[in-house]
């Protein structure tokens, strides 16, 4: 079964996926702006690479959203 781009719009109209989408766009925005200094150069890294993981995914999740928005019929 195809995905349109009728059923992507649809479903980005749905009052769950938009508060789903708000929710992930404010998540990376604070993780954006979140202070990783921590007590140790090993900690800082850490707390620092999982900052950027996460704002890497969040924002991989909302650019598929969008490629498939573009790429369906």
């Amino acid at each position: 079964m195809a995905v349109t781009k009728a059923d992507l719009q649809d479903w980005n109209s749905n009052p769950v996926t938009i508060a789903i989408f708000k929710e992930l766009k404010e998540a990376r925005q604070e993780a954006l702006e979140r202070q990783t200094l921590m007590l140790t150069a090993d900690e800082t890294a850490m707390a620092t690479a999982k900052n950027v993981g996460f704002v890497e995914g969040v924002s991989a999740l909302l650019d598929a959203y969008e490629y498939a928005l573009e790429e369906a019929d």
